[in-house]
């Protein structure tokens, strides 16, 4: 329902062409995305699926409105059904419709990609704890996922298995509670294609190629 919502539902709702249900659908979607994904992360955060709510919210109650396409469209029904052929010509084409935005609307797949980071330090700081923090699981933003300890206070390691239909991932590291570079970007990890990806990383400093 989401795909099918997000690929095609916007081009309707502009249209005004079935502006109450994809409002609807809108509606949940939107809901699903506050209170699943964005709750917690602060009001910044939500207020992309905050506006989308109240817009389908709006539509859901007052409609399309005389410029949209559900005004004129039983007007157009009643003309087609008038023909001879008329009624199963509007059966075929609608059934051919649903059939192509169905199929549009698929979703992208879902691979396992396995990601082997390892961490230094180099300022000479004691550490008591080295961490990473990231926007998909097995990563969180609230939660510290801890890398073992190889060399004190120097070298740290972790293997982390991501399940995603994306090409990359944000992160940060933490060291003893502390985001690096708490005012620039998330670091961004691409993934190999093969699947396994191994990077080197510096605390505080970003990569050549990031």
């Amino acid at each position: 329902m989401a795909a099918f919502t997000e690929a095609v539902g916007g081009v309707f709702l502009i249209l005004g062409l079935l502006t109450r249900p994809f409002a609807f659908l809108t509606l949940c979607t939107m809901s699903v995305a506050i209170f699943m994904q964005q709750w917690g992360a602060g009001t910044w955060n939500m207020l992309p699926a905050l506006g989308f709510l109240w817009v389908s919210l709006y539509l859901l109650v007052l409609g399309s409105g005389k410029f949209g396409m559900d005004q004129w469209l039983p007007t157009f029904y009643d003309w087609i059904r008038s023909f001879r052929w008329g009624k199963p010509l509007l059966w075929i084409a609608t059934a051919l419709a649903i059939v192509c935005l169905l199929c549009y609307a698929g979703v992208q797949d879902i691979r396992k990609q396995v990601v082997l980071i390892h961490v230094k330090s180099v300022d000479g700081k004691k550490i008591a704890s080295m961490a990473i923090r990231g926007g998909d699981k097995p990563l969180s933003w609230q939660k510290d996922h801890q890398l073992n300890v190889v060399i004190p206070d120097s070298l740290y390691t972790t293997k982390l298995e991501f399940y995603t239909g994306y090409l990359y991932t944000e992160m940060k590291l933490v060291r003893n509670g502390e985001f690096e570079f708490p005012d620039a970007d998330n670091r961004i990890l691409t993934f190999d294609a093969d699947g396994s990806t191994e990077v080197d990383l510096i605390f505080n400093q970003l990569p050549k190629n990031n």
